[in-house]
C-alpha cells in the first residue's frame, strides 16, 4: 500500500547528517566550499575546484541554522537567500561575520499578484512589470539599512508564479539592473552558464532526487568545476515541531 506524503513528511527523520558527509566528500576531494559572490570576485577563474553552495530558505530557518553550523565547522562558506518571512536578523548578522554571503529570495511579483487578486498571465502588463522592479529596488534598499550589503539575489518560485506562467526575476529586464547595486541574481543565464553543472535537491514528494544533470557525488568524482549546489533547508533538517509548522505554511501558501 502507498504511503501518504503527509505521513512521509511528518516521519520523516534528519538528513543533516547526509548533508555533511557530501561536504566533507567535496572538501576532502580538493574543492574549496564557497558562496556564490565569494567565487566570483575571488575564484571565478583561479581555482581548479570549486563548490559553491547555494541555500533558499523558503520556509526553515532553523534548517538553515543548522546547515550553516556544519558548514562552519568544516571551514566552508555558503550563500543564504532568506525571503522576509523567513529572515532570522541575528542568524544572518552572525552569517556575515563569519564570512558567509545573505542574500534576498524575493517574491516580488508574486506577492503584487496576490495583493491584487491577479491570477492570470493576461493580467500581467510592462506597467505592473516595472512597478514591480521599482519594489524591489526598495526592497533592496531596505535589506541594506538591516545588513550592510546584499551582492547577489535570487528569484523565489511562489506558488502563484507557477499559476500565472512568469517566475519573478522576469521583473528585472523592465528596469535597468545596475541600479539595484548587487553583482548580479542568482538566476542570470550568463551566470548560470559559467558553471560546469548545476545541482539541486529536491523534495521528499521526489524522493529527495538530485535535479537537472546529475548527482554531486558523481560531479565529485568527474572533478567537474565550478559545481553550483543549491538545496533547501527544508529538504533536510526534520524534528516534529518543525514538521508540522512547514506543512501549516505550505497548505498557507498554497491557498494563497
Amino acid at each position: 500500500m502507498k504511503v501518504p506524503l503527509i505521513w512521509k513528511k511528518l516521519t520523516q527523520p534528519s538528513r543533516l547528517d547526509e548533508y555533511q558527509r557530501l561536504l566533507e566528500l567535496a572538501r576532502d576531494s580538493g574543492y574549496r566550499l564557497t558562496s556564490l559572490a565569494a567565487w566570483y570576485k575571488h575564484y571565478y577563474s583561479k581555482e581548479n575546484r570549486v563548490m559553491v553552495l547555494r541555500h533558499d530558505v523558503d520556509i526553515d530557518p532553523v534548517g538553515a541554522a543548522e546547515m550553516y553550523r556544519i558548514e562552519k565547522a568544516i571551514g566552508a562558506r555558503a550563500t543564504y537567500y532568506f525571503r522576509w518571512r523567513t529572515m532570522n536578523i541575528g542568524l544572518m548578522r552572525q552569517m556575515l561575520q563569519d564570512g558567509f554571503e545573505v542574500g534576498l529570495h524575493y517574491e516580488t511579483l508574486a506577492t503584487y499578484c496576490k495583493k491584487h487578486n491577479l491570477r492570470r498571465s493576461e493580467e500581467i502588463n510592462a506597467t505592473i512589470l516595472k512597478t514591480c522592479f521599482a519594489i524591489l529596488k526598495d526592497e533592496i534598499t531596505r535589506f541594506k539599512k538591516l545588513f550592510g550589503e546584499v551582492q547577489t539575489i535570487a528569484s523565489h518560485g511562489d506558488k502563484r508564479n507557477r499559476l500565472i506562467g512568469i517566475p519573478n526575476h522576469v521583473i528585472l529586464n523592465h528596469g535597468d539592473p545596475s541600479e539595484l547595486g548587487i553583482l548580479f541574481e542568482a538566476y542570470d543565464p550568463a551566470i548560470l552558464k559559467q558553471f560546469g553543472v548545476y545541482i539541486s535537491d529536491s523534495s521528499i514528494a521526489e524522493n529527495f532526487a538530485w535535479k537537472y544533470t546529475m548527482t554531486p557525488s558523481e560531479a565529485i568524482s568527474r572533478k567537474i568545476s565550478p559545481i553550483c549546489l543549491l538545496t533547501h533547508p527544508e529538504h533536510w533538517h526534520f524534528r516534529p515541531s518543525k514538521k508540522f509548522r512547514s506543512l501549516l505554511i505550505d497548505l498557507s501558501e498554497r491557498l494563497a
